[in-house]
């Protein structure tokens, strides 16, 4: 077994220490920290799903794509008071679940329009949810006790995931991301540790 596959491995059933504590909070957490473990185990369903039956694999991210994209804007808006930008990222969700289905199930006739056109959906998505997560942390950071809450932990985790995914993606060229593949692990790895950081923080009844 190589060390990619031995990292993967590593990556994908880490997922399991903010399951594990998503089910140990579950009775006092709220509807949109609930949505955020049903997230989380989706994600690992899909990851040892396409471990192991590996031919479908491709459709398995394709759905997942269009699922965490729709998933990040929605929750996000659930935390704005701004009703401008809730109706803003309303109309991004809808908007993300039409180019999703555009990016992937359109431009299916060649495969370089196909993977330029998932490249493109990835990128602008990782943008946008960077940008709206960022905003809404220095929201958030004039509150009292933010770090005490776990819904700050949340939006971090996106934050970082979605931030560090979109420089990848935008800024370094592909040939030297096949070098260092395994940072998009450590990405991973980061967030998991950030969403299981704000299960702990649940309080409970």
């Amino acid at each position: 077994m190589d060390g990619k596959l031995i990292i993967n491995y590593i990556t994908t059933f880490l997922i399991l220490l903010p399951i594990s504590w998503g089910f140990k909070k579950l009775r006092p957490a709220s509807f949109a920290e609930r949505s955020v473990l049903f997230f989380l185990i989706i994600g690992f369903v899909v990851d040892v799903t396409g471990m192991f039956y590996k031919i479908l694999r491709t459709d398995l991210v394709i759905w997942y794509a269009g699922f965490e994209s729709v998933f990040f804007l929605v929750f996000l808006r659930h935390y704005f008071k701004d009703h401008s930008v809730r109706l803003v990222l309303t109309i991004l969700s809808v908007a993300f679940g039409l180019l999703w289905y555009i990016s992937f199930f359109v431009f299916t006739n060649e495969a370089s329009a196909f993977a330029y056109s998932r490249q493109f959906f990835d990128m602008l998505y990782t943008l946008l949810a960077s940008c709206f997560s960022g905003f809404l942390l220095l929201k958030m950071i004039e509150e009292a006790d933010v770090f005490l809450k776990p819904v700050f932990w949340m939006v971090m985790a996106i934050f970082v995931y979605c931030f560090c995914s979109f420089f990848i993606s935008a800024f370094i060229r592909d040939e030297i991301v096949e070098k260092i593949w395994y940072v998009h692990n450590l990405i991973s790895i980061v967030a998991l540790v950030i969403f299981t950081k704000a299960f702990s923080l649940v309080k409970s009844s």
